[in-house]
């Protein structure tokens, strides 16, 4: 480092890995890419779509509080151990991963030849392989009634009755994501700290697009937060609007009573 200051982060590994010559500059810019892209944008996406979800399902929404809120009084704090001890956040967010995969679609390459079974289709050696996940977390033979938003389904009890690939969120075998527990984590302390703090209701509720994939992302909804005891904040809400999924779309909700701001930004579009 330029100043011999040395942190222990990701970013400094990388570049102390380039100085001693086991990457290049162009591996290490594309790891930061993804480190950045992978590591927050997907987090932050699926945290927005949660509290879009939880603010269209009041009755979830106060399971979800209940449940950090018991954590954080067990555990005496937003704690690591408090955070793994929050069951129906768990669901919460799996179920909201289910309905809004960060991935929608899988890409591999088969190795081998293959035969399905009781088919007569062979996936020969070298193809590609398209495995459309936003598909299988909607298709009805997999899950009852799949547009509801409905985090019981992730009781583990329920799950246990499900193929392991009926969700595919974070892909499965060798090449899964390796980072799919700090995704986890992150989502979990984000959500926790604004559920332990406010109530979120949507300014309206609105049918919600039938085709998630557009390419023209629909408005952005607003959401506002409300003191626990139901007094609610006059905001300040800044929405825009961007013509694709690929461009962060952000909603900065000022709470002009008790100060702090909290933005909620996803890449890809949230539907009305």
């Amino acid at each position: 480092m330029k100043n011999s200051i040395n942190r222990k982060d990701f970013m400094s590994s990388l570049i102390e890995l380039k100085n001693k010559g086991e990457l290049t500059l162009d591996e290490v810019a594309a790891q930061s890419l993804v480190f950045f892209v992978a590591g927050f944008e997907t987090s932050s996406a699926n945290q927005t779509y949660c509290l879009y979800e939880l603010a269209r399902n009041a009755e979830c929404q106060e399971k979800a509080r209940e449940s950090v809120l018991k954590a954080i009084e067990t555990h005496g704090g937003l704690t690591y151990e408090a955070v793994n001890d929050m069951q129906y956040l768990d669901q919460c967010i799996n179920e909201t991963l289910r309905l809004y995969p960060a991935v929608p679609v899988l890409e591999r390459k088969s190795s081998q030849s293959y035969k399905i079974p009781d088919t007569d289709v062979t996936i020969p050696s070298g193809m590609k392989i398209h495995i459309p996940v936003f598909a299988i977390h909607r298709d009805e033979q997999l899950y009852t009634d799949p547009q509801k938003f409905n985090p019981d389904r992730f009781l583990p009890e329920e799950a246990a009755k499900r193929h392991p690939n009926s969700f595919l969120t974070f892909g499965d075998g060798p090449r899964a994501c390796i980072g799919f527990r700090f995704a986890i984590l992150q989502s979990k302390v984000g959500l926790a700290t604004v559920l332990s703090k406010f109530r979120i209701t949507p300014e309206a509720a609105k049918q919600l697009l039938d085709n998630f994939l557009r390419a023209d992302a629909p408005r952005l909804f607003p959401l506002f937060p409300l003191l626990r005891d139901g007094r609610r904040n006059e905001v300040t809400q800044i929405a825009t609007h961007h013509p694709t999924p690929l461009q962060v779309g952000p909603i900065i909700v000022h709470l002009e009573q008790t100060g702090p701001v909290i933005v909620l930004v996803a890449t890809t579009p949230i539907p009305l």
